[in-house]
């Protein structure tokens, strides 16, 4: 079962949460390019850092704080995408248990739905109308 906080509901998971799931996977991309920029930045930042100009004191000091913040900021982003993710998967697991014949329904369907194609797929390419005079044989 998955740990941390608990979504309560007695509804089937719903579809803003699916969006806000493939929202979360969009987030942990850019948070990954984030990461890489800011590991650029601060590999530039240490090539610059013998220069001791006021100029590039001050620019190397805005760069630190914002890199700083930009680290924060995905820090609290990747908890968020990650409570977000628990809260999804403690409720499907709620609905589960909470209604479990309704789950082997919906697994029995898409496993006929998936068995029917790739029966089909496999079966040689016949005529539509010769396919469906041998399904109502």
């Amino acid at each position: 079962m998955v740990e941390g906080v608990r979504l309560q509901t007695g509804a089937a998971p719903s579809n803003s949460m699916f969006a806000s799931l493939r929202q979360t996977g969009a987030s942990m991309n850019r948070t990954q390019e984030l990461q890489h920029l800011t590991d650029d930045v601060q590999g530039l930042m240490g090539k610059v850092a013998n220069d001791q100009s006021p100029q590039v004191e001050q620019l190397r000091a805005r760069v630190d704080h914002t890199i700083q913040s930009t680290k924060t900021a995905l820090e609290n982003a990747n908890n968020a995408a990650l409570d977000t993710l628990k809260n999804a998967a403690s409720a499907a697991d709620d609905y589960v248990r909470d209604n479990p014949w309704v789950a082997v329904g919906v697994i029995a369907g898409v496993a006929a739905s998936l068995g029917f194609l790739v029966g089909y797929m496999a079966a040689p390419q016949r005529t539509l109308k010769k396919s469906l005079m041998g399904m109502i044989r």
